[in-house]
């Protein structure tokens, strides 16, 4: 099983819960953090979200007992740590070790071979790539939509559990926001990465600043996810950006950290590429060259 079935992986309430408890108590009797926990969720799926993301990386575990694998300045508060969960589950969950292969085919599809975050990855890089102000709430809608885009017999969700489990992963990781509204939005996502990019007021071309953050967040476009999922996707039932467009997803993100003052988005007369954000009803929002950190927040 893997990650977007939440029977045998758990979810991420119960994450949170057992990160909390650990890092207060940590390292901490592993039957101890189970019972300390058990009100947020039942036993069976807080063992199997333990077992998951002890497998991932996030806790350790030594002579039965359970620490949390996150490095904590002295003295600091445990909302402090808490804030930072969800950037440390994302980079955890994207790592190649736990993502590849990313597509399984067959006569009879499971994710037996696969990467135990590959229904992640691999379904939210297509969520990420489709018209996300269009795309369907339900289950059913999206196997309509998903089933005439997909080459031969790859598939993108395995069955209708999977993408109810991907929405509440997708807004905790940073890939969306909303719940009756809910929109894939990866804002916080790129939020979290660009200090790692950029300096306050450095300036970068648009082109490197976009490889950087496909390298970082490869679900992103141009990330190596992305491009295996796109590259499975049939040209004539999926529509893909136009040339020297950005996806809707990633644009709105851009053009959200933008308006509040995180980045600039600067065209510079005597540069090279250009690149273009896509609103919705595919028109163009906006172009730029290059990128400045400002140092606001979405």
């Amino acid at each position: 099983m893997t990650i977007l079935n939440r029977e045998s992986d758990g979810m991420h309430g119960q994450v949170i819960a057992l990160a909390a408890v650990a890092a207060k108590y940590g390292p901490i009797d592993k039957t101890e953090l189970l019972t300390a926990c058990s009100v947020h969720g039942n036993m069976g799926r807080l063992r199997a979200a333990l077992a998951r993301w002890l497998e991932f990386g996030l806790f350790t575990e030594e002579s039965g007992k359970i620490k949390l694998n996150i490095e904590r300045k002295r003295g600091a508060p445990l909302e402090a740590v808490l804030d930072t969960l969800p950037t440390i589950c994302r980079r955890l969950v994207l790592q190649e070790q736990h993502c590849l292969p990313l597509t399984v085919t067959g006569e009879a599809i499971t994710e037996k071979g696969g990467g135990r975050a590959a229904d992640f990855a691999r379904g939210l890089s297509w969520a990420l790539a489709q018209d996300i102000y269009n795309l369907p709430d339900s289950a059913k809608g999206i196997e309509a939509l998903e089933g005439p885009q997909v080459n031969g017999d790859l598939a993108i969700f395995q069955n209708d559990t999977r993408w109810p489990g991907l929405r509440p992963w997708a807004r905790y990781l940073g890939f969306a926001t909303g719940e009756k509204d809910f929109l894939f939005d990866p804002t916080e996502a790129v939020r979290s990465e660009l200090s790692t990019i950029l300096g306050v007021g450095e300036s970068m071309a648009a082109t490197v600043f976009l490889d950087e953050l496909s390298d970082k967040i490869p679900v992103l476009d141009g990330g190596t996810y992305r491009q295996e999922v796109e590259a499975n996707l049939r040209q004539e039932t999926w529509r893909k950006p136009a040339e020297g467009h950005l996806s809707m997803s990633l644009s709105i993100a851009l053009r959200r950290l933008e308006l509040n003052g995180s980045i600039a988005l600067e065209t510079k007369s005597d540069s090279g590429s250009v690149v273009k954000l896509t609103g919705r009803n595919y028109r163009t929002w906006t172009s730029f060259t290059h990128v400045r950190m400002s140092g606001g927040r979405a």
